[in-house]
């Protein structure tokens, strides 16, 4: 009697990748080693068929061995779509262990269905049963085990879910993970096993003021561990960390955090010294600009102020509350500040570029200077100029700008002057306001002057003010 053939290596391989409590090895590994071991398996099953039809189809019996007649049945198998066509999770699935319902996942279940996100869904639940149950159907504990919905955080708030979790492999997160995952529980275990309250990679204060998975109470939790562990409020790292301060603004905005908490926390931060940047003042004026944040601006400002931090978030806000720019001009602005080679942050010009004629007013009785200009020659003055076209405010701006000390014949960044663009649009208010204050009225712009702009743009009223001031041709009347 011959005894059977022994399986063959991948036929064992596939055995023992869905062997279940298969826990050591990812879902995703599981698969591509699965799909490879069934893929060498139909080659193998494919060469075994090829060789028992070659003589005659009905001598296929006698000359097929166990081991090749296996390889036969599996190739067939895999024609019909046994092998590839695998069940899915159906929604009504995903929402019974999203209810916690066992009973209805136990009757939803169809056999060798893959369970891929479900022991996230369990952990929230806090079922322990459910989460065991699919364990025990070859959920993957490992899944987004690095991410800020890895099951031991999305279940943080049930022990016991947790604990089951770590006893079956799962991973303990990193600190920043767990602050931006908005987990406390995992926080106080992270730094009991003395992890580095300050990591290289973020802030974790930041992160957890900044997590949209936690309350306000639990964002404050969080933080008054990690600064009961050392870390340090006054260390700023780059996106998208943020900065300490600039997310605390950011978490008052939450629902459940009242205007006195918010207080408190930018209190309590920057006692610890976090720094008041522009992206902290930039912050308050612009996500919280129509509640009239004064006193938040204030706690703000009471903090230690970066360099350049007033000059930045003025340059950035769009028609800032007058009262809070009031705050800021008491408060200093740095009108020189810049920032290393790059332009310096101009308030100025972008209140202008906006026509924003009340926060101009503002900045130049705060003091800012009406004639500074970028490297790339963009001014205050020539932007106003820019503007006339769109009406508004621009013209009462270029006034107010020339006669705070803005040089009426500083050229625009393409090389026209003030009048020459004046004329270009067609203003007779402004070109006569420029003529007063000392424009130039005969010079040049590559081949051309004010008058034959205006006449060129068929501005008859523009051409025929200038020509009253002395306005001449450059070149023949158009």
């Amino acid at each position: 009697m011959n005894a059977p053939s022994p399986p063959s290596p991948p036929a064992t391989l596939l055995a023992w990748l869905r062997a279940p409590r298969r826990t050591e090895l990812t879902r995703a590994l599981r698969d591509r080693l699965e799909h490879l071991a069934a893929a060498l398996t139909t080659a193998l099953a494919v060469l075994a068929l090829s060789r028992a039809v070659q003589p005659l189809p009905k001598t296929l019996p006698s000359r097929t061995s166990s081991f090749e007649a296996a390889r036969v049945q599996l190739a067939l198998a895999i024609a019909r779509g046994d092998i590839w066509n695998r069940p899915r999770v159906s929604p009504e699935f995903s929402q019974a262990v999203e209810r916690g319902d066992l009973a209805a996942m136990k009757r939803l279940y169809v056999e060798d269905m893959p369970l891929d996100g479900m022991v996230v869904l369990a952990a929230g639940t806090g079922r322990l049963d459910v989460l065991r149950w699919l364990s025990d159907h070859r959920a993957d504990v490992h899944e987004q085990e690095w991410t800020t919905r890895a099951p031991v955080l999305v279940g943080d708030a049930h022990p016991e879910i947790v604990s089951y979790l770590l006893g079956r492999g799962a991973a303990e997160p990193t600190l920043a993970t767990a602050a931006e995952g908005g987990a406390p529980n995992a926080i106080d275990r992270l730094l009991a096993a003395y992890a580095n309250p300050n990591p290289p990679e973020a802030n974790p204060i930041a992160l957890a003021l900044g997590s949209p998975y936690a309350t306000g109470a639990t964002k404050r939790r969080i933080v008054d561990a990690l600064l009961a562990a050392g870390t340090d409020a006054t260390r700023v790292v780059q996106p998208p960390a943020g900065d300490v301060l600039a997310a605390g603004v950011g978490a008052c905005n939450a629902p459940d955090v009242s205007h006195t908490d918010c207080l408190a926390l930018l209190d309590v931060l920057a006692k610890r010294g976090a720094m008041a940047t522009g992206d902290a003042i930039e912050a308050v004026l612009s996500t919280l600009a129509t509640e009239a944040p004064e006193d938040i601006l204030r706690a703000v400002l009471r903090a230690k102020l970066a360099p350049g931090a007033t000059a930045i978030a003025l340059s950035r806000v769009n028609e800032p509350p007058p009262a809070s720019v009031k705050i800021l001009l008491a408060r200093g602005v740095d009108w020189t500040y810049r920032d290393g080679e790059t332009d310096a942050p101009m308030p100025l010009v972008v209140a202008v570029q906006h026509g924003d004629l009340a926060t101009v007013r503002l900045l130049l009785d705060g003091g800012a200077p009406a004639d500074r200009a970028y490297k790339n020659g963009v001014s205050p003055l020539g932007e106003a100029i820019d503007g006339l076209s769109h009406g508004g405010d621009f013209a009462n701006i270029v006034e107010m700008l020339v006669a705070r000390g803005a040089d009426p014949n500083r050229r625009l960044p393409d090389g026209r002057s003030p009048l020459f663009a004046a004329a270009e649009a067609g203003d007779t208010r402004v070109i006569s306001f420029l003529l007063d204050r000392g424009a130039r009225v005969n010079e040049l712009v590559l081949d051309d002057t004010a008058l034959d702009a205006a006449e060129a743009h068929s501005n008859i009223s523009a051409a025929r003010v200038l020509h009253a001031r002395g306005g001449r041709r450059a070149r023949k009347p158009y």
